[in-house]
C-alpha cells in the first residue's frame, strides 16, 4: 500500500491526537538511488519524489476542528514523470467528551488529480474519503479504528484501519494505524526526536498518453530524527529501505473489483511492465510545527 494521500491521512490521523504538535507545513524530498528495472538487466533508475504539504486546522467555539489544506507531489523514475494534486477538507469532534470516556471522530474528503503530465482528462480525477474514531482508554492508552477509501486506477481501494496509541512513559511514544503506518518514537530532549517507522501506501497515476496506469506500492521501513532548527522550524531527516515495493504499468481495464490495500479481490491482471528492484531510501525535510495543546 505513505503520497499518495495514505501518507496524508496517517498524518492527519497523527496531527492532532496521536501527537502534541501539528505541522501546517511540510516540504520534503527523498531519493531512492539506483533501482534495478528488473525487465532490463544492468540498468538502473533513481527515484526522486518531491512533496508539499499544508495543513490548516480552525478551531470552533465547541472545541471542535474544521481542516483544510492541500498536498502536491511529484515523483521522477528516470526520465518518467507523474504528479498529484489533492485536497482535503474535513472535521472533528466528539461524539462524547473523551474525558469521560467518549469517543473522538476526524472525517475528511480528498479530492485529487493524479497524471503523467499531459492534458488533465476526466480518468486523472480521483476522489477519496477518511473516518477515523478514537476512544481513550486511559491517560497514556488509545484505540483507534476506521478506514480510507479511493477510486484509484486499479480499481476501489478500500482499507480498514485499526491501531492504538500508547505513551509508555515521558520519552517513548508507540503509534499505530496499521495497515498504513507504524512508529516508536524517542524524545530525547526539548530539541531533538529519534524514532523507527514504517509507512505502507498504495496509489496510481493515470498514463493518458499511452492508454495507461502506473500503479505504486510504496512500503518503507526509515529511522528518523526530528531536529529543532528554532521552536518552530523542525529538520527531519530519513534513512530506510523499501519492503514489497512495487512500481508497475497497466494496461487501461486491467483492475481489480476491489482492492483491501495489501489484498486485492480478483486480480487477474497480467504481470506489470517496467518493475523495480527494492533499494535504499534517504529523505529530507523542513516541517513548521505548532504545539497542538
Amino acid at each position: 500500500m505513505r503520497l499518495v494521500f495514505l501518507l496524508i491521512c496517517s498524518l492527519l490521523a497523527r496531527a492532532y491526537y496521536a501527537q502534541q504538535f501539528v505541522d501546517v507545513l511540510k516540504l520534503s524530498y527523498r531519493l531512492s538511488p539506483n533501482n534495478e528495472m528488473l525487465e532490463h538487466e544492468g540498468e538502473t533508475v533513481d527515484i526522486n519524489d518531491y512533496m508539499v504539504n499544508i495543513f490548516l486546522p480552525f478551531e470552533q467555539a465547541d472545541k471542535t476542528y474544521i481542516f483544510a489544506g492541500a498536498n502536491y507531489f511529484s515523483s521522477s523514475i528516470g526520465d518518467f514523470d507523474v504528479y498529484s494534486l489533492s485536497l482535503y477538507g474535513g472535521f472533528s469532534g466528539h461524539i462524547q467528551r473523551e474525558s469521560v470516556g467518549g469517543w473522538q471522530y476526524t472525517t475528511l474528503l480528498i479530492p485529487k488529480i493524479s497524471l503523467d503530465g499531459g492534458k488533465i482528462v476526466s480518468k486523472d480525477a480521483q476522489i477519496g474519503a477518511y473516518t477515523l474514531f478514537r476512544k481513550k482508554k486511559s491517560e497514556k492508552f488509545k484505540w483507534k479504528v476506521g478506514a480510507y477509501m479511493n477510486t484509484e486506477r486499479f480499481g476501489f481501494l478500500l482499507v480498514p484501519i485499526i491501531g492504538l496509541e500508547w505513551q509508555a512513559n515521558e520519552s517513548y511514544k508507540v503509534d499505530i494505524t496499521a495497515p498504513m503506518s507504524a512508529s516508536v518514537r524517542k524524545t530525547l530532549n526539548d530539541k531533538m526526536m529519534l524514532g523507527l517507522q514504517f509507512t505502507g501506501r498504495r496509489y496510481s497515476y493515470n498514463i493518458s498518453r499511452s492508454a495507461e496506469y502506473l500503479e505504486v506500492g510504496d512500503n518503507t521501513v526509515n529511522l528518523y530524527t526530528d531536529i529543532y532548527l528554532t521552536g518552530k522550524v523542525v529538520l527531519n531527516l530519513q534513512v530506510g529501505h523499501s519492503i514489497l515495493r512495487n512500481y508497475g504499468i497497466y494496461n487501461d481495464g486491467d483492475d481489480v473489483i476491489i482492492s483491501f490495500g495489501p489484498v486485492d479481490l480478483q486480480d487477474d491482471r497480467p504481470s506489470p511492465r517496467n518493475e523495480l528492484s527494492q533499494g535504499w531510501n534517504f529523505r529530507g525535510g523542513l516541517f513548521y510545527r505548532l504545539a497542538a495543546n
